[in-house]
């Protein structure tokens, strides 16, 4: 993903559509609010936070992804791209976004509002762009 991509300039728009999201499917309180949550990135990966990582988007999905070492380190949105055995997919890609909440990594799928806080995961407070 390049600096000037789409996908850079909407991180923000699209980090409020998954709050957005996961609100909406709330029915009530949840023991694992996004209150007051900010974007954030993952520092100092691991083996074990890139572990939860994979997991987590591999619950999400169904299917088992190829991440990047260093995925969520630099920006707080993680894009997927589907893939067919011939070739790339026109659909658009898959969205997850990381959040801090409180002293939890949170991932949300952005489609289903899916929340999977990241154990043995340090993330910090993403910059503004």
């Amino acid at each position: 993903m390049t600096r000037g991509s789409p996908a850079v300039h909407g991180w923000r728009r699209a980090l409020l559509t998954a709050l957005l999201a996961a609100a909406c499917a709330s029915s009530g309180p949840r023991p694992d609010s996004l209150e007051g949550a900010a974007p954030a990135v993952i520092v100092e990966p691991t083996p074990q936070s890139r572990a939860a990582l994979l997991q987590a988007v591999t619950d999400a999905l169904g299917q088992q992804p190829l991440l990047a070492a260093e995925a969520l380190t630099r920006e707080p949105v993680l894009l997927i791209e589907r893939r067919h055995i011939e070739g790339r997919e026109r659909a658009l890609p898959d969205r997850f976004l990381l959040f801090k909440a409180g002293a939890r990594c949170v991932l949300v799928f952005e489609r289903t509002g899916q929340r999977s806080p990241l154990v043995e995961t340090r993330c910090a407070e993403a910059a503004a762009r």
